[in-house]
């Protein structure tokens, strides 16, 4: 087993910071939007990155994430559709603002107990500064909706965020949630808000996440997705204020370069240094473990992949460009970590952990999310890879015929996805594999017709999870569950995880009685073995499978 401070060849006084320095710039592709080659029609960068330290310039990148860019087609449907959706969120989200108000910048958003509050808050301020942001809204440029924005924006520093304010409920709100939203309204907003009102945002979000390496109030160690996201928050704030610094700690964060790789997010979490961690992030047979034993590839693996994208893309091209050889493992979380539990768009919900709970998550909605990571990461692995992105990417937009994916993402990613769907790369074509995810005791069987995952649990893995008052009734999420995906791909949509009786999911024994809500979260299995055995062979490989003996036996 490797050493963490060296790699083949180096010396056991070799540091990491060395290595890192040394690697080859997987990341050093140019911001999105991509353009195509003619020799291949691979989609990649539009050129070369030339390396870039101004500010300005990041700036840039982020807002073009955030708004698809200058030059628009308007007259384009999709386009067009694009904007109007984000006009018609901007509406909504405005319904209300009123920083007249005493009690609350929102009318329905008044709590000084839940953090929530706080953070939606901000979201919607942000919501709708990218529609003032993005050319062909109603609300475009409008200057009666900027000085609105602003003042939004000063209410909520004066009333709720910043350090004369002492956080309350859960820290996620303060470190992370309002704290990306806030950051991407001061892009947004960046022309107009005025150097006195700028140094409030970023000494506010400074004051909850000054540090990507931790987070929460007694400053515990970030890992996993927490670690990305609070990265992000920092990165976005060193790009505000122009400090190059914080944006060399992101760097060396997403691998741990303080903490010697044990918590880096780059590593697989059953190798080297990693292996000393927490455990929580990728492992190399595709596994993503958040919370410590909780199986998440579909919530916090999917937001992972997700906002390690937009970094890469921001830091591109400049000194802090991610170097860390480790970078590679990115092609395997895709490959094994997420391909094997995307059926046609939507996400095995044995992997979703509480998210399944949340109306704004149901069935198709987390594939959009990882179809968009994937788009972005095709610049920052050009060749093979690049091309085995890109078939993906073709295949599951095109195999999503319950959600259209070009219908519903954002600007930024239908101009990318629809370059990537007119390159000459073909799509990969219907899955047909049998895929076993031993760390997180998952199985994943894909045939020409149908797709069947097994859900169990061990003394591995936690059985399911149920915090902030969600997922109250998913008891028996892992006791040998077997979800059947057919033709209708929206089954498990249109309020199936509500509705479904919780005591008679399929694939288990029902038991009299129904337990308390949240009862028994939380808890491993008495058994070491949970998984079954795959026949190598040819694609249609058998498979024999036996569930672990918990207290609900399966009978699938």
């Amino acid at each position: 087993m490797t050493n963490p401070g060296t790699t083949p060849g180096t010396t056991q006084g070799t540091t990491r910071r060395t290595v890192l320095a040394g690697a080859a710039a997987l990341g050093a592709a140019a911001a999105l939007p991509l353009a195509l080659t003619a020799a291949t029609g691979t989609a990649h960068a539009t050129s070369p990155a030339a390396v870039t330290d101004d500010p300005a310039a990041l700036r840039t990148r982020w807002h073009t994430l955030l708004t698809g860019g200058p030059g628009l087609d308007l007259t384009d449907p999709q386009i067009a559709a694009a904007v109007a959706r984000i006009g018609k969120a901007a509406t909504t989200s405005v319904k209300g603002l009123d920083p007249a108000r005493t009690d609350g910048l929102f009318p329905d958003l008044t709590s000084t107990t839940l953090s929530n509050h706080v953070t939606t808050s901000f979201k919607r301020l942000a919501t709708v500064a990218t529609a003032w942001a993005v050319p062909g809204t109603p609300q475009y440029g409008d200057t009666a909706l900027r000085d609105l924005l602003l003042a939004g924006l000063d209410w909520m520093l004066t009333n709720r965020y910043g350090a004369d304010h002492t956080r309350f409920d859960n820290d996620w709100d303060w470190e992370i949630g309002s704290a990306l939203a806030l950051n991407d309204a001061a892009v947004l907003l960046y022309d107009v808000l005025g150097t006195e009102r700028l140094g409030r945002i970023t000494t506010a979000v400074r004051h909850y996440t000054p540090d990507p390496n931790l987070w929460r109030a007694d400053r515990q160690i970030a890992t996993g997705a927490n670690r990305v996201w609070i990265s992000t928050v920092v990165a976005v704030n060193a790009v505000l204020t122009g400090t190059g610094g914080d944006l060399a700690r992101v760097r060396d964060a997403l691998s741990d370069v303080e903490g010697s790789g044990a918590n880096s997010v780059l590593a697989f979490n059953d190798a080297s240094a990693a292996a000393e961690g927490t455990g929580e992030g990728f492992y190399s047979d595709g596994s993503f473990l958040q919370h410590y034993k909780h199986p998440y590839n579909g919530g916090y693996g999917k937001e992972l992949l997700n906002n390690l994208s937009r970094l890469l893309n921001l830091l591109a091209g400049t000194e802090w460009a991610v170097t860390d050889p480790d970078l590679d493992n990115i092609r395997g979380w895709v490959d094994d970590g997420f391909d094997p539990l995307l059926v046609r768009g939507d996400v095995m919900a044995s992997v979703c952990g509480r998210e399944i709970a949340r109306p704004s998550k149901q069935g198709h909605v987390s594939a959009q999310t990882v179809i968009e990571a994937v788009v972005r990461l095709i610049p920052s692995f050009p060749g093979e890879t690049a091309d085995r992105f890109t078939s993906l990417v073709k295949q599951w937009i095109a195999e999503d015929t319950y959600r259209d994916f070009l219908a519903v993402t954002d600007l930024a990613s239908l101009v990318a996805a629809r370059q990537v769907i007119a390159s000459a790369v073909p799509a990969r074509g219907p899955l047909v594999a049998h895929k076993q995810h031993p760390r997180m005791d998952k199985a994943a069987h894909h045939r020409p017709s149908f797709a069947l995952g097994i859900s169990a649990y061990s003394s591995r893995i936690y059985n399911y999870e149920s915090i902030q008052n969600e997922n109250l009734h998913a008891w028996h999420l892992s006791d040998g569950m077997v979800l059947l995906y057919t033709d209708d791909l929206g089954h498990y949509s249109e309020d199936y995880w509500p509705t479904v009786d919780p005591a008679r999911l399929p694939g288990t024994t029902v038991i009299a009685g129904r337990p308390a809500d949240a009862a028994g979260q939380r808890t491993t299995s008495t058994a070491d073995w949970a998984g079954g055995t795959a026949l190598p062979g040819t694609r249609s490989a058998r498979t024999a499978w036996s569930c672990a003996r918990t207290a609900v036996r399966c009978t699938g």
